[in-house]
């Protein structure tokens, strides 16, 4: 142990606590710039449900938020793996009637350090 100290000194770097967290966002477009139709919210709130089922039976991580905003609904899902989340939920994704302007955001990390998108739809 004292020669780990003295390669590393005392201030060796420690790992984090817990794993860094890795998100999705599900970024639906909606048929107008601010909240969308009550239908619309409606679809996105039953597509939600299904999509927590999703990541709970593949245990991918957890859902933290719905928001509707600037034209789009979007759900986010936190996990060990944005991979595995994505993988969870692009199933239950695709039977969902998405707009062109929808997209899939994988987050590596820190919001800004590493992120993937991918189109989810191009109807209407």
């Amino acid at each position: 142990m004292k020669l780990l100290a003295r390669l590393f000194g005392r201030g060796a770097i420690e790992p984090p606590p817990y794993p860094p967290t890795q998100e999705i966002l599900i970024c639906l477009k909606l048929s107008n710039e601010q909240i969308g139709t009550a239908r619309e919210r409606q679809a996105i709130a039953a597509l939600q449900d299904r999509l927590i089922r999703a990541v709970q039976a593949r245990s991918a991580g957890e859902f933290e938020d719905l928001a509707f905003a600037e034209g789009f609904g979007t759900l986010s899902f936190s996990g060990p793996s944005a991979d595995r989340l994505a993988e969870a939920v692009l199933p239950v994704t695709r039977t969902h009637d998405a707009r062109r302007g929808s997209y899939l955001l994988k987050r590596y990390g820190e919001a800004g350090l590493r992120e993937q998108s991918m189109v989810l739809s191009v109807s209407h």
